[in-house]
């Protein structure tokens, strides 16, 4: 009965990183245009997220405090703030 050649765990290991993406990673690693066109976009959408949630938060806050003048004891202390 003839034995079948055992495989190198070498070429088992790169076929392992080749499925998970490694070689795709290390090769983006190693382009800094690629790395700074990734970081460009990320900053733009971080920058439109923020300005999108911070229009909400005040919104919301700026409607609370519409809310709180008609209350007897609190709308008076706020409509002599103004």
């Amino acid at each position: 009965m003839p034995s079948s050649p055992k495989k190198s765990p070498d070429k088992e290991l790169v076929k392992i990183f080749e499925a998970a993406g490694v070689v795709e990673y290390l090769q983006y690693l190693q382009s800094s245009k690629s790395i700074m066109w990734t970081n460009f976009k990320a900053g733009i959408a971080r920058g439109f997220g923020i300005t999108i949630g911070m229009t909400v938060v005040l919104g919301v806050f700026i409607w609370v405090l519409t809310k709180l003048v008609s209350l007897p004891i609190i709308g008076e202390y706020f409509e002599q703030a103004e």
